[in-house]
């Protein structure tokens, strides 16, 4: 229980402050470019996508599209320059801000990453969204504690890596049994280069004894 809160402390820690420091740096940055071009609604603009930047994946649509909407109706120009910029900001804050900031992984994937935000937000609305990371990243956690003391247990190998090639374990001795090997797939052309042969042989052969 205290491996668990500690490792939970820590992530939502690392999480919703390097979040809320990325949001406020890429608010600060939208504010600054609109203001530099001369679009309407800088302030409006900027504190919506600062906000809702703190929602992981879905964040940046939800306080970017209304946006570009509100400037696409005063001006097109800017509306069209405004959606260019988002997409270019958030290919930055995702793949230059944020993992300056973020210091370690959550270390669950993207898709999990998905299913949560899209779960906790169905369950829980904004703030499912907004915690769902940690939530998600907790619980891989204590399935890996599980799982790690239940090899132990057994006296297997703890690490998962080494089970990468793993086909088997013997019930006996424990160890570990690699993946058998498996004929190779035929490419469609040699398949089907097989299947005229053997209708040519099959068709030669009747006419001999026809013949």
């Amino acid at each position: 229980i205290l491996a668990v809160a500690r490792y939970g402390n820590s992530v939502f820690g690392k999480f919703v402050i390097g979040k809320l420091i990325s949001s406020s740096i890429v608010g600060t940055i939208t504010f600054l470019f609109m203001t530099a071009v001369g679009m309407p609604y800088a302030l409006l603009s900027a504190g919506g996508i600062a906000v809702t930047n703190v929602i992981p994946f879905f964040g940046p649509f939800i306080g970017g599209i209304p946006t570009a909407f509100i400037i696409l109706l005063t001006d097109v120009e800017y509306g069209i320059i405004y959606i260019i910029f988002l997409l270019v900001l958030q290919q930055l804050e995702g793949n230059i801000i944020e993992p300056m900031i973020m210091e370690d992984r959550t270390g669950v994937s993207k898709f999990w990453i998905t299913f949560a935000v899209l779960f906790f937000g169905g369950v829980f609305g904004v703030g499912g969204m907004i915690f769902s990371v940690p939530i998600i990243a907790i619980i891989f956690y204590v399935i890996r504690i599980a799982v790690e003391r239940s090899l132990a247990r057994k006296g297997l190998v703890v690490n998962s890596m080494a089970y990468r090639t793993v086909g088997a374990v013997d019930p006996e001795s424990n160890e570990l049994l690699p993946i058998p090997e498996q004929a190779p797939h035929k490419k469609l052309r040699e398949t089907v280069r097989e299947w005229r042969d053997r209708i040519m042989k099959k068709n030669k052969s009747e006419t001999e004894n026809d013949e």
